[in-house]
């Protein structure tokens, strides 16, 4: 009788402690509706319905603040490029990378459009060795974006690609014919290529419907990463310890004079789904159980 009492209240204590999950490397459900949106060799979620479908989804790191250490590839808003200034170095695990980019014009970003496409570019055994170390052995990178377009103005534009070269490699401006070794494509045709004019639309609100049931987001000034992205095929162990070189190449249109950050952080496919939280039925029945539980224990020492 003892030894189902402890095993029970063992059991509650790890549902509760599940219910309150902490990882590093960022867990992402299957790539299919409503969870995510193809965008060519990519897909796209957004955190603000992630969180209504799971709700104890924890998106790592949550908050502008708590992305002052991680690895920023994208800089913009006012200053921008000021800020971006040694901003990569020292970051997490005492890595340096290469600056953020940072938008023109010292944040007037409306005019950063079509005509102006810029790469950043990193060895790949930097990237890969970073990921391995700092977000628990991932070898595929994640896109954060945190995007603040100001509200009552016109939805963002965008898109762009990575590509896998040698340091001879040409990336800037997109030549199919230049790329020998890798590229994912981020556009609005799924053709497994780049396509500069297929822009995709990156709206500050928007409501999915999904088996009878509206999901929101706002992105407007929330503070918080708004979107993960990532290639499912996008597998950093393919092209290490051979002098490579990854570059992240964008173009966008529409910006408002927002603040938008872009990040890398890890994924991993290995990693559990988020166990759901408890309702609150559920808690005072757990409640409940850890009473009775103790009751049972101190009549058993009589």
């Amino acid at each position: 009788m003892k030894s189902f009492a402890k095993r029970s209240l063992c059991t509650t204590v790890l549902v509760l402690f599940l219910a309150s999950p902490s990882w590093a490397s960022i867990w992402l459900p299957e790539p299919s509706f409503p969870n995510a949106i193809q965008y060519d060799e990519y897909y796209s979620y957004s955190t603000s319905i992630l969180k209504q479908l799971y709700p104890a989804y924890a998106i790592y790191p949550s908050n502008q603040g708590s992305l002052k250490d991680e690895l920023k590839i994208w800089w913009g808003g006012s200053e921008s490029a000021e800020k971006a200034a040694g901003d990569n170095e020292d970051i997490r695990g005492g890595y340096d990378f290469p600056d953020p980019l940072a938008f023109p014009n010292d944040g007037s970003t409306t005019e950063f459009n079509t005509d102006l496409m810029i790469s950043w570019v990193v060895p790949v055994d930097l990237l890969y060795d970073f990921l391995q170390s700092e977000f628990e052995g991932s070898n595929i990178p994640v896109f954060a974006f945190d995007i603040n377009q100001v509200g009552n103005q016109p939805n963002m534009l965008g898109n762009g690609y990575v590509t896998i070269v040698d340091e001879f490699g040409t990336v800037v401006p997109y030549a199919s014919d230049a790329v020998e070794l890798a590229e994912w494509a981020f556009d609005d045709i799924n053709n497994g290529q780049f396509d500069a004019e297929a822009l995709v639309e990156v709206p500050n609100t928007r409501i999915v419907e999904f088996m009878g049931v509206e999901y929101s987001f706002d992105t407007t000034g929330t503070n918080n990463v708004d979107f993960l992205v990532y290639a499912p095929t996008m597998d950093l162990s393919q092209f290490i310890d051979q002098g490579l070189f990854f570059t992240a190449t964008f173009q966008y249109q529409l910006l408002s004079n927002g603040f938008e950050d872009f990040f890398i952080l890890g994924y991993r496919s290995d990693s559990p789904p988020p166990p759901p939280v408890p309702e609150p039925a559920t808690v005072a029945l757990l409640g409940l159980g850890m009473v009775a539980l103790a009751f049972t224990s101190r009549k058993l020492r009589k």
